[in-house]
């Protein structure tokens, strides 16, 4: 399904005519099917309920439950982005060793966790989510006592998360640019700010921790490879091609940067295998990818479509509007100071109870309109990627959080969202403040 789904979204953004996107809801509507099939409990449990949703608000505003369909394939794009953008890192698994030699060097010279921090921001900026493991093999060891293993765990997640709100091949920056219009290199500059300011907290917060545990560079072990800086730049060059690609194409395409990605990211890496003669791997990789990877996250699949399909359901109800009159300061200049720091705490508190940071997104997007509270469309933007990392990083449901406790041996996923709560309570309220300089700038 998700693999049909995909060739009919290339299609309709080619070809587009009515039968076939007929066609691409009819095969949403069975993604979401069998994606529920596929989820776990907690998942099945919410999909279900934002469906029941839909249905009683399309009853009560006497619509055809025909409606529906259309909001089926709402959100499959940013499905469609999940599924494919891990394709990216792939590549990247052949250049472990360079990298690893090249860590060690940069850790007799400045400190092994600096070094494990911005490492893994600068990996996330490029493979995203594939850091986290990348990550564990380059700066966890099997004897390294908890104490350092949490350290290195929360400043890797944390790094991770900041990455976010730069790279245009994460999924959160995608959302965010499509629900506001803003373009990545305008929510760029206002996010390197936030992000700079994000990293010095990180490890400013974990500096005592390392003082108290003795963190010597002496117990990174040395290797006597040189490291092969040649081979390491055919892993940056593509990667500064694809990023200046995207920024050019975000600059003059009508398309937006997700549908960008999804066209793009499939080429990219076929043509950067045929380069490095590694075909045949990335064939097995894009199978390993849509038979076993992408299974993995049925349940955050059928979240996202039930999620698209309620919003959906408010905009063709005129539900959306009614809700966003009965908000207060709707035309005040002040309004904004207010709604900033809101759209941060919605998501930020979704995500504690549970609920995925993308459907916190999506909600907060559309309940908030920036543009009646006097919130510029890229600082809402960003304040939009501010609640979704402090609520992957606090939240004990995060996959990067879970992902990270299954990776290291003695920390779960509870100890990494304890350990965050005061850097999450300091970055939000600095981000706030940010935001609301630079929106009285811009405005």
């Amino acid at each position: 399904m998700f693999l049909l789904a995909l060739l009919l979204y290339l299609m309709n953004m080619i070809i587009s005519f009515e039968q076939l996107t007929i066609l691409l809801n009819v095969t949403s509507i069975c993604l979401f099917l069998t994606a529920l099939i596929g989820a776990g409990r907690f998942y099945s449990f919410m999909s279900l309920f934002l469906l029941i949703c839909s249905i009683v608000l399309i009853e009560i505003r006497g619509l055809s439950i025909l409606d529906l369909v259309d909001g089926f394939s709402a959100m499959v794009n940013l499905i469609l982005f999940v599924g494919v953008i891990p394709l990216v890192s792939f590549p990247v698994k052949g250049y472990v060793d360079e990298i690893k030699r090249m860590m060690i060097v940069l850790s007799q010279k400045v400190s092994p966790t600096k070094v494990c921090h911005y490492a893994t921001f600068l990996l996330a900026n490029g493979i995203v989510l594939a850091a986290i493991p990348i990550s564990k093999i380059l700066f966890f060891s099997d004897d390294t006592d908890r104490s350092k293993q949490l350290i290195n765990a929360e400043l890797s997640g944390r790094s991770f998360g900041l990455a976010l709100m730069c790279t245009p091949i994460g999924a959160a920056i995608a959302v965010a640019i499509d629900i506001t219009g803003t373009n990545w290199i305008s929510l760029l500059s206002v996010n390197m700010v936030i992000v700079v300011f994000g990293l010095w907290l990180s490890y400013y917060l974990v500096k005592r921790k390392i003082q108290l545990v003795d963190w010597k560079a002496q117990e990174i072990k040395s290797d006597t490879k040189k490291t092969n800086y040649l081979k390491l730049s055919h892993l940056l060059l593509p990667f500064v091609f694809y990023f200046l690609f995207v920024l050019l194409a975000d600059g003059v395409s009508t398309l937006g940067i997700m549908e960008l990605i999804v066209i793009s990211v499939i080429p990219f890496t076929l043509l950067w295998s045929f380069f490095i003669k590694n075909i045949s791997d990335w064939w097995l990789n894009f199978k390993s990818l849509n038979f076993q990877e992408n299974p993995k996250s049925f349940g955050q699949y059928a979240v996202i479509i039930s999620a698209g399909l309620l919003i959906y359901v408010l905009e063709i109800t005129g539900l959306d509007h009614e809700l966003i009159q009965l908000l207060p300061g709707t035309g005040s200049v002040n309004a904004a100071y207010f709604y900033i720091p809101i759209t941060i705490l919605i998501i930020l508190l979704l995500s504690m109870m549970g609920v995925h940071q993308f459907v916190g997104m999506l909600f907060a997007g559309k309940l908030i309109n920036p543009v009646i509270f006097g919130i510029h469309h890229t600082v809402f933007s960003s304040a939009l990627l501010v609640g979704f990392v402090t609520g992957m990083l606090a939240s004990t449901f995060s996959g990067a959080n879970i992902l990270m406790g299954n990776l290291v041996p003695g920390v779960t996923s509870h100890d990494l969202g304890r350990q965050n709560y005061l850097f999450t309570f300091l970055f939000v309220c600095v981000s706030t403040l940010i935001l609301i300089g630079f929106n009285s700038f811009l405005r």
